[in-house]
């Protein structure tokens, strides 16, 4: 996924009717052509049909382009936005948000589908509860050809009244981060960073989430997950390898990414503006995090030295 050079300006889409629609689904997306096309299909068949498809090509060399301008002069709800150069996926899916201008938002990748019922489900839950800040399902699970491989349940519950014990949930590192494509009150999102060019930004900004209200889960597997050879974690398999694919500073110098992201869950902590009692509440959370996986820390350590010394022992000429 990555960038577009907007087609439309911000907020003046092809939307279905002359009112703004309640709900924007943003679709970031770099060649995509083998899985975009039933992507974006899944979102227009949505039973709840008050919402603008706002998708942002960074620069696709396939035929992503054809198949989002065929898209596009065929359903009004479909603002496409083509980027000149590739600005990276982070970029891209930032993008999708600062164009859109609705109530409620939620991030789609172009290899997922979704259920019909998946946003009218949602939304319901959001206006019946406003102490909900966003709504996901549970999963299916399918491969590259959309046979089905399993159904979960997210380990992470974050529908707590605390928000340290959600906070506390959405740290933990054992969860898959199924929050992360939950439709979302677009104000909340406005509060903090949105994402970073880090590995695990999924799991920071559902922490973040968590410090301003609940996080709900509907039991049934609407939200489809797939599978397949060419996923990021797939191909970039370490935090490290991730987190130099995901910015290209990070290409040749050392990377801490567990300490990077402690201290981004820190800052999450910070823009909250939660009471000061709360807050040291979270920074024991935190400290608690650091010991049950300082394993992983060490090993940043570990690995950043070895970076380290290969580096000194190339520019001196020492290694072939």
């Amino acid at each position: 996924m990555t960038a577009g050079a907007t087609l439309s300006p911000p907020g003046e889409g092809n939307f279905a009717s002359a009112q703004r629609p309640r709900i924007s689904v943003g679709l970031p997306v770099y060649n995509g052509q083998n899985f975009l096309a039933a992507a974006i299909e899944s979102v227009l068949a949505q039973t709840y049909r008050d919402f603008a498809l706002v998708i942002s090509d960074n620069a696709s060399t396939d035929a992503t382009q054809r198949i989002c301008e065929e898209f596009a002069s065929r359903d009004p709800r479909v603002d496409y936005h083509r980027a000149k150069t590739n600005r990276g996926i982070v970029w891209n899916f930032n993008e999708v948000f600062r164009l859109s201008r609705t109530e409620y938002f939620m991030w789609f990748a172009h290899d997922d589908a979704l259920a019909p019922q998946y946003l009218e489900r949602c939304l319901a839950v959001l206006d019946r509860d406003p102490s909900v800040v966003s709504c996901f399902s549970s999963c299916r699970d399918i491969d590259g050809t959309g046979a089905t491989i399993g159904v979960r349940h997210s380990r992470v519950v974050m529908d707590s009244a605390d928000r340290v014990t959600r906070f506390r949930e959405g740290i933990r590192l054992d969860h898959l981060c199924e929050p992360w494509c939950g439709l979302t009150r677009s104000e909340v999102l406005r509060r903090t960073a949105l994402l970073g060019a880090f590995a695990d930004y999924d799991r920071v900004i559902i922490a973040e989430l968590g410090l301003h209200g609940r996080l709900v889960e509907i039991p049934e597997p609407l939200f489809i997950n797939r599978e397949h050879a060419d996923r990021s974690h797939q191909v970039y398999a370490s935090r490290a390898e991730r987190t130099r694919w995901l910015d290209a500073r990070n290409a040749r110098g050392l990377v801490f990414p567990h300490f990077r992201q402690l201290r981004e869950f820190w800052e999450s902590v910070r823009r909250a503006r939660i009471p000061l009692s709360q807050q040291a509440r979270c920074a024991w959370a935190l400290a608690k995090w650091s010991g049950s996986n300082r394993k992983r820390l060490t090993a940043d350590l570990d690995v950043a030295g070895r970076e380290l010394i290969r580096n000194v022992l190339t520019r001196a000429g020492l290694r072939g």
